[in-house]
């Protein structure tokens, strides 16, 4: 991923890449990437931001949309 090697693997702006292509995952069915994506992503956003940020709360609503669908 480009973000990757413009940031570095856990850089927040690559979380954000992350989501978006997880959402864009789940939209194509693909609910299993989808929860990858968004679990890889919320590790790197609980660290940076803490657990009460507002994206890590959308990230966790991304997770449920996966793991419920």
């Amino acid at each position: 991923m480009i973000d990757e090697s413009a940031y570095g693997k856990d850089h927040v702006e690559v979380a954000a890449a992350l989501v978006k292509l997880g959402v864009a995952c789940g939209s194509f069915g693909d609910y299993k990437q989808q929860k990858d994506l968004s679990e890889r992503a919320l590790v790197i956003q609980e660290s940076a931001y803490g657990k009460d940020h507002v994206n890590v709360a959308n990230t966790l609503v991304n997770l449920g949309n996966a793991y419920g669908s």
